[in-house]
């Protein structure tokens, strides 16, 4: 039922939204919501509180220190030839399976709303790689935990259907959720400028944008060649076997499009601190209580854990 209170507002407070949202992110330096600050906070002192005593290492790691202070890496090497291609033949029939995977415009996406290991039994083995887990753990200073998967296939779109649906993705943006969320990107093939990589601005830079003027992604209130200045921006090219890390609340970024000939496949994982159910055993029952308070008051309400993956009890951090 509409809200008469709130549809007599709206209008009222509208000439008001812009300057709020541009002074916020002026003082943030990103696109987020001073709660998504909070529920990282929030986050990590749950962590704090259970992983001190622990048996967890944590080890200081040079990957580490350029996420935090740039809020991207790229880990070369990360995965050997055999893991990524067992991987991809799996990807494949996944997102050339109409009943897993389902079309978006120029995108197809592997279905979120099942569990991929009886499809993808490797897909997890990309999270469990020393190269991963020190370089998060060195992060977090904590354990962590997986909170969703997306695969996506991206197709070449044709300038003429270049609307501002089908480029959802391809604009520029921060993603609003909380910072303390990681994205690890990993390309199943060999990708280079062609085929339409991810493209993201460091943490360093984003302030720099923000505070220049930059909006929203429908109305960037700067100069579209200001953002895509390739002396700026970093594309995440690689060789198959790279592990790509962002933070994607605190850094802009966009999807690339694929040239004509040229797609590209990729998995998303998000990640945030978080214990495994192994872990949490092993706490005391009113340190348990604590961390779980903590975690569901800490949640992304936004966008709620993929329950498929968060409550899994699987070895990877």
């Amino acid at each position: 039922m509409a809200n008469p209170v709130m549809n007599t507002l709206k209008p009222l407070l509208k000439p008001l939204q812009r300057p709020f949202i541009r002074t916020r992110q002026c003082i943030l330096g990103a696109a987020i919501r001073p709660v998504n600050i909070f529920y990282k906070n929030a986050r990590a002192l749950a962590m704090s509180s259970t992983t001190s005593g622990s048996d967890l290492i944590i080890k200081p790691n040079p990957y580490a220190d350029t996420l935090r202070q740039q809020g991207l890496v790229s880990i070369e090497g990360a995965y050997d030839a055999d893991l990524i291609r067992n991987t991809r033949d799996q990807f494949i029939r996944v997102i050339e399976d109409d009943s897993l995977s389902r079309n978006q415009g120029f995108c197809r996406t592997i279905r979120t709303d099942m569990d991929l290991k009886p499809y993808m039994p490797g897909i997890y083995d990309l999270i469990r790689q020393p190269a991963v887990i020190n370089v998060l753990h060195s992060f977090y200073r904590s354990h962590f935990t997986l909170t969703n998967i997306s695969g996506t296939r991206l197709f070449p779109i044709p300038q003429e259907q270049r609307t501002k649906e089908n480029l959802m993705s391809a604009q520029w943006h921060c993603d609003d959720n909380p910072t303390d969320i990681v994205h690890l990107v990993v390309f199943l093939h060999d990708v280079t400028p062609e085929h339409g990589p991810t493209w993201v601005h460091t943490k360093k830079r984003t302030v720099e944008l923000m505070r220049e003027g930059f909006y929203t992604r429908n109305d960037y209130g700067i100069s579209e060649s200001i953002l895509e200045d390739r002396t700026q921006v970093k594309l995440l090219t690689g060789k198959a076997g790279t592990a790509h890390l962002m933070v994607p609340g605190t850094s802009l970024h966009r999807a690339g499009i694929p040239e004509a000939g040229y797609i590209r496949d990729s998995l998303f994982f998000s990640l945030r601190p978080g214990l495994e159910p192994k872990v949490k055993q092993k706490l005391s029952s009113l340190q348990r209580g604590a961390y779980d308070f903590m975690q569901t008051f800490s949640d992304d309400k936004k966008n709620p854990p993929n329950k498929l993956y968060a409550g899994k009890d699987l070895i990877y951090a």
